[in-house]
């Protein structure tokens, strides 16, 4: 494990008493229509910030809360709460996001799962990992459920609207898959872990998705865009699957008309 991804380990998990406190779960702070940020994400960003900055102070930081500043080649992505409808509104399906961006590359994904007092770690050609007793295990991907996910992002325009229900009707009809709307980016991870077969996302930001992505492709997903080209750190919309032939079915009936 690189310093960096055991800083960003200590960190994810020195949240876990806010997240669980819940004190400021109840503020809400208007972002745009239907999105917004409670008092409870400030405070782990801050501490997010706090832990890896003072780890290392030369890295850039580019928060969901606080918007990029820093270094542009070698920076960390945070979502202090990916999910935050869920959590203030008591759906136990949320997480906190840490990537590392150096020189366009995610190069390390870290994903708590408050819920489960879990955390995933990847980096990059280095695969995948979760807790397994006092050590890790490494995670692999499998269709083995038979259940994708598919979520709408905060930003979606009617465009993506009138795509990504199309997709849905699809799926639904063609019965390949169970499916599930979660509304939150750890579904990333449980890719990776192989509880579901994918995880498909239009209008997503790069904190929803760096650390997640890279989880799910070092533990064996195919991780693309609705073009079927390679996932960037700020992809708009990802499709991850499990398998190639997963993937070769969404890609297809993504690009039915």
């Amino acid at each position: 494990m690189r310093a960096e991804t055991h800083a960003a380990v200590e960190a994810v998990r020195a949240a876990l008493p806010l997240l669980r406190a819940r004190q400021g779960a109840d503020e809400r702070h208007a972002k745009e229509r239907l999105d917004f940020a409670t008092g409870t994400d400030v405070a782990v960003e801050r501490l997010l910030i706090e832990r890896l900055s003072g780890a290392f102070p030369a890295y850039g930081i580019l928060g969901e809360e606080t918007g990029l500043q820093g270094d542009r080649d070698r920076f960390w992505v945070l979502d202090p709460i990916c999910g935050t409808t869920n959590y203030a509104i008591g759906l136990p399906l949320y997480n906190v996001n840490v990537a590392l961006i150096e020189d366009g590359l995610v190069t390390i994904g870290v994903v708590l799962d408050p819920v489960a007092d879990e955390v995933y770690w990847a980096e990059r050609g280095a695969g995948s990992f979760a807790p397994a007793g006092d050590g890790w295990r490494r995670l692999r991907t499998s269709d083995h459920s038979g259940t994708i996910s598919i979520d709408f992002g905060h930003r979606t325009a009617t465009g993506e609207v009138d795509l990504m229900h199309a997709l849905m009707g699809r799926v639904l009809r063609q019965r390949f898959w169970n499916v599930r709307v979660l509304a939150t980016s750890v579904v990333l991870a449980y890719v990776a872990d192989g509880r579901l077969a994918a995880h498909v996302v239009d209008a997503i930001n790069a904190w929803d998705l760096c650390a997640g992505a890279l989880l799910a492709e070092e533990a064996g997903a195919i991780v693309t865009d609705f073009e079927g080209r390679p996932w960037k750190w700020d992809s708009p919309q990802v499709l991850c699957a499990a398998s190639e032939r997963t993937h070769a079915q969404l890609l297809e009936l993504l690009a039915q008309r």
